[in-house]
């Protein structure tokens, strides 16, 4: 599968009426080389998300880190497993770029030192995507985006 994008930034949501029009939609980038994973992501943001949400879906790390370097990123999804990288190392690829953005990892990895690794590196969340219902992570991407706010970043 070569790099794609599932959107440049619109809206998910099923009809322009249903997307909230109040404030700015938040800026999801999905780094996820499994097209099964990023449909589920992208079905609980237009579920659960309520049209606050927009999508860009990367399935490789060079062009995640790319979008990351261009802004305009609110929140980074990201799987630890991609084809370039794995593990530690994809998290600290993307922290590098911009450290200001918050990254929510989404993996199946469910090994304690990973999670303990990246959680110590600065990850605002370590998910199992087995783990995480589609309100689950709508909720989790608010709560995140929240805490970084109150921090100052």
């Amino acid at each position: 599968m070569s790099a794609a994008v599932l959107t440049q930034f619109e809206p998910v949501c099923e009809t322009p009426s249903t997307c909230r029009t109040t404030k700015r939609p938040v800026r999801v980038l999905l780094a996820e080389d499994n097209e099964d994973a990023m449909l589920l992501v992208k079905y609980a943001l237009e579920e659960y998300g309520e049209g606050q949400y927009v999508l860009e879906w990367v399935d490789r790390l060079t062009p995640c880190l790319d979008r990351l370097s261009s802004g305009a990123v609110d929140v980074t999804l990201l799987d630890l497993g991609l084809p370039e990288t794995s593990g530690q190392a994809t998290y600290i690829a993307v922290r590098s770029v911009d450290p200001n953005v918050p990254v929510i990892v989404l993996t199946s990895d469910e090994r304690v030192h990973t999670e303990l690794a990246v959680t110590l590196q600065g990850a605002d969340e370590y998910l199992l995507k087995e783990e995480v219902s589609g309100r689950l992570l709508a909720d989790i991407i608010s709560d995140v985006i929240e805490r970084r706010k109150a921090r100052g970043n």
